[in-house]
């Protein structure tokens, strides 16, 4: 089996409304999530922050992390998740461009 290794688009940024992480992926190959970091980016009000992490497999979300507290000088981790085709990562921050992503892949085909 091919392994690639890759990463979200640098500088992504959550929005709050789903953010595509990663995905879809691709027929033939299984990703797995072995690396998630979220960063908190308010540094005006230096407030707590919040992220919600989600797969979609074409029909359904499910959520991997709820509304996790990221106090400001802090980040979040996620869980490693695995993905088969046609699955995608979505991110979505309490607020917007206040939450930062940084998603390491390991594609398996």
């Amino acid at each position: 089996m091919a392994s690639n290794f890759k990463h979200s688009p640098n500088g992504l940024v959550l929005g709050n409304t789903r953010t595509l992480l990663y995905g879809p992926v691709p027929v033939g190959t299984t990703a797995i999530i072995f690396s998630g970091t979220f960063p908190n980016l308010d540094n005006t009000n230096k407030l707590q922050q919040t992220v919600t992490v989600e797969t979609y497999d074409g029909s359904t979300y499910t959520m991997v992390l709820n509304s996790v507290p990221i106090p400001y000088g802090s980040a979040s981790k996620c869980p490693k998740i695995v993905l088969y085709a046609g699955e995608s990562l979505y991110g979505t921050a309490g607020s917007a461009s206040l939450v930062g992503a940084n998603v390491g892949i390991l594609e398996r085909v």
